[in-house]
């Protein structure tokens, strides 16, 4: 949905009503902090698709008890 800068301030405050807890805006920046201290990887920034779920702590993911599957190792 696309607004006029004027109708962003009803927008707001129609989303943020009755909300028990104040809300604050917070730009991507900390998003990105909040991401990486909960451990969560972003392709391309923290993986480029060459590791194994094994070195990234992602092994929990894979039954290493299955017999082939693609990306197999020996393990």
């Amino acid at each position: 949905m696309f607004v006029q800068n004027s109708g962003v301030r009803t927008i707001w405050d129609s989303l943020t009503l009755g909300c028990k807890s104040p809300i604050t805006p917070i730009a991507s920046g900390a998003l990105d902090i909040l991401r990486i201290e909960a451990g969560l990887l972003l392709f391309d920034s923290d993986m480029s698709g060459n590791e194994t779920p094994k070195e990234l702590e992602f092994d929990f993911t894979v039954d290493y008890e299955k017999e082939n599957f693609i990306g197999k190792m020996n393990f």
